[in-house]
């Protein structure tokens, strides 16, 4: 890697270092001020859509409950990226951006492992899931990307329905699949505003 490129890792890695610290990868410690209108718009994603599942799992509990925590961490670790992209401007090498996408897929990757035989179907559908958050992979067709992933998780879903409807946990289950499939719709207009063909770099900021 180039002296340049090291350069801009340190920036942009300095930049992921301070909304951590400030923060703590929620964004709660961002002033009205300080955040970009697409991460204003992810924030307001999270309330409206990934919030109800969280409550959602949280009354489900155990390893769905725990499922949800690790899909927290990786939605912050999202939003940090967002963060730097609208801070920023694009990198030109790809080495870059894979570094800067390493912790969303760190963070995949432990919603991914966590799998058990009693639950399946819910492992499953997480499992497509936290490949949504891979968008930024597909900038020629983001949207159409989630889309797919939708698709997958309802084949799980729908089979967690059909094993729970006899179950004592009917109900619960019913809305927890309700407010999980429904986040990709969410993620899906997100993208709609915010990142049509891709991440939205920062332009007006050089590279140099």
């Amino acid at each position: 890697m180039s002296q340049q490129l090291e350069s801009l890792c340190l920036r942009l890695e300095r930049c992921v270092a301070k909304l951590e610290k400030c923060s703590g990868g929620s964004g709660a410690g961002d002033s009205a001020d300080s955040v970009p209108a697409s991460v204003v718009a992810y924030n307001e994603f999270v309330e409206d859509f990934l919030k109800p599942y969280y409550a959602a799992s949280a009354v489900l509990g155990g390893l769905i409950d725990e499922q949800a925590k690790l899909f927290q961490t990786l939605s912050d670790k999202h939003r940090d990226f967002l963060m730097v992209v609208a801070k920023n401007a694009e990198p030109k090498d790809g080495s870059v951006l894979q570094k800067l996408l390493a912790p969303v897929s760190g963070a995949m990757s432990k919603v991914q492992d966590l799998r058990s035989a009693d639950y399946k179907n819910y492992c499953s559908a997480l499992n497509e899931g936290s490949m949504a958050f891979s968008w930024m992979g597909y900038p020629k067709a983001p949207m159409k990307f989630v889309e797919g992933i939708r698709d997958s998780v309802k084949f799980y879903t729908n089979k967690v329905l059909v094993e729970s409807k006899n179950g004592d946990k009917k109900e619960e289950n019913r809305a927890w699949v309700k407010v999980y499939t429904g986040l990709f719709d969410g993620l899906i207009e997100y993208i709609k505003g915010n990142h049509r063909t891709g991440p939205s770099w920062n332009a007006s900021v050089s590279t140099q």
